[in-house]
């Protein structure tokens, strides 16, 4: 079990809320957020952790300058809900749960690493840059309270950390421009943008007892394909937003009109419209 070593916090009335305010928005039943493993979860996890980095094409580090502006926050509030309607696409809908680390800041007690998991409902009728507002405004909400330990939210909710897998949430979320650190998390997957002037880079880091790579890689791209779409159409309902490229779509085209079954293991290759039918 990981132990994260926090600084003795006085019961005052501000920790009380931001005990309930945790306790509130994750006490309703959770769904799944992750993505299909391609191997049967082990009964405890060996921490093993596999980096893989993809290429972030130019053309949508410029959109999502564009859109986000000055803001990280905005930046990242972008990032985080492309990841959920992604995830949202991959479960069976729900509030779909990812981690996040705190905003850093200055000074020790700032530096402490902890995760908050952030909850968001999914609409797909309403707009990129709609959803974009209410994920940024939980985060914020969320960012206020991001002193509150982990460890003590999992023992008010009576969650007990399992020893294969991260209690709440699969999925992490980091930008590294903004956030401090993390404890020691057993989570599936953690996304790490960053960014610097003109560019954004993306590592993923999975654990390879139940991802292949080429889930991994074909998951990732599946993100930025979506964050493409959305930058270039904000406004246009999420469900319109497509997250398969031209490439993909015409290899399933083939194999479909030929009868010819592909073995595409791990998430779909599609998630939407009539390529639904497609999900294995």
């Amino acid at each position: 079990m990981s132990t994260v070593k926090q600084p003795r916090l006085l019961f005052d009335s501000k920790l009380k809320a931001e005990r309930d305010y945790w306790v509130a928005k994750l006490s309703g039943e959770m769904c799944a957020s992750g993505l299909a493993a391609d191997f049967e979860r082990p009964a405890a996890t060996s921490g093993a952790r596999v980096p893989l980095a993809l290429p972030v094409p130019d053309e949508l580090s410029n959109g999502l300058s564009k859109f986000a502006g000055d803001s990280p926050v905005l930046l990242y509030a972008a990032l985080l809900t492309a990841l959920k309607v992604y995830l949202h696409r991959c479960n069976e809908g729900g509030p779909v749960v990812v981690g996040s680390p705190p905003l850093r800041g200055d000074g020790p007690a700032s530096q402490t690493p902890n995760v908050l998991a952030t909850v968001d409902e999914v609409d797909e009728q309403l707009s990129f840059r709609a959803l974009v507002v209410s994920v940024h405004e939980n985060l914020l909400e969320a960012y206020e309270r991001q002193s509150y330990p982990f460890d003590r939210l999992l023992k008010d909710l009576g969650v007990e950390e399992p020893d294969n897998r991260s209690p709440l949430f699969d999925v992490v979320l980091v930008l590294g421009s903004i956030h401090g650190d993390l404890p020691e998390l057993r989570n599936d997957l953690t996304f790490i943008f960053d960014q610097t002037p003109g560019r954004l880079s993306l590592e993923v880091s999975y654990n390879p007892e139940l991802f292949h790579g080429d889930t991994v890689r074909r998951s990732s791209q599946h993100l930025i394909n979506l964050l493409s779409a959305a930058t270039k159409a904000p406004d246009d309902p999420i469900i319109n937003l497509d997250i398969v490229d031209d490439e993909e779509r015409e290899l399933l085209a083939r194999s479909w009109a030929s009868g010819e079954r592909r073995d595409f293991s791990g998430p779909a290759l599609l998630h939407a419209g009539a390529w639904g039918a497609a999900r294995s």
